[in-house]
């Protein structure tokens, strides 16, 4: 269980609050530094990422854009344009709408550890990212679908994926200790494994 205090997040303007506790949601590991991070530090990365992705997948649930892009899990022009610019625009399109959002998320599988190529830093700074040194592989895979559900019942679907349908990413970030979320990962951006140099790097995963 992950615990929030939620007096701090109110007072940096971040509202509404996730429940006090909130399960944390764990996923497989995988450290393919070969050494270089050391066992405690992969281990306390990666609670930290799990962190993030629970209140992550809190915030989706709750349709909060505020949560969202308030600065708690990455720098919000970052969150807003990259890390959760789909969440977002799902949850003012069902808000446009006047309807409720119903989400079945993307399943992620495991985790992996990598370092960072620098050319893959380099090109991280050209969008405006906080490359890291290492960042984490997530493996996504669908079914998923996003829907807006309207007061009479009937709904409109705002995105989907086919099951099995993989979207793995590569996201930087950092271990911080936020005063109010505990020890998270601050996402720094976050790209898509397309193309030969990103594949590259995934093939690790």
């Amino acid at each position: 269980m992950i615990q929030t205090s939620c007096p701090g997040l109110k007072a940096r303007g971040v509202d509404p609050c996730p429940p006090d506790r909130l399960p944390l949601e764990q996923l497989p590991v995988r450290d393919q530094t070969l050494g270089a991070v050391p066992p405690e530090t992969v281990r306390a990365w990666a609670e930290g990422f799990q962190r993030t992705y629970t209140y992550y997948l809190w915030a989706e649930g709750a349709g909060s854009d505020n949560f969202l892009l308030g600065g708690v899990l990455g720098p919000p022009a970052i969150a807003e344009s990259t890390l959760y610019n789909s969440e977002v625009g799902f949850i003012r399109r069902a808000r446009d709408l006047g309807a409720t959002l119903r989400l079945e998320p993307l399943r992620w599988t495991r985790i992996t550890l990598v370092k960072v190529p620098e050319n893959i830093r380099k090109a991280a700074v050209t969008h405006r990212y906080k490359p890291s040194d290492y960042g984490w592989i997530a493996m996504q895979v669908g079914p998923a679908k996003a829907e807006a559900v309207m007061a009479d019942g009937s709904s409109q679907v705002l995105d989907s994926m086919a099951p099995g349908e993989a979207s793995p990413i590569l996201v930087f970030g950092e271990l911080r200790n936020d005063p109010d979320l505990g020890p998270i990962w601050y996402q720094g951006g976050l790209f898509g494994c397309r193309g030969a140099e990103m594949e590259a790097v995934c093939r690790a995963a």
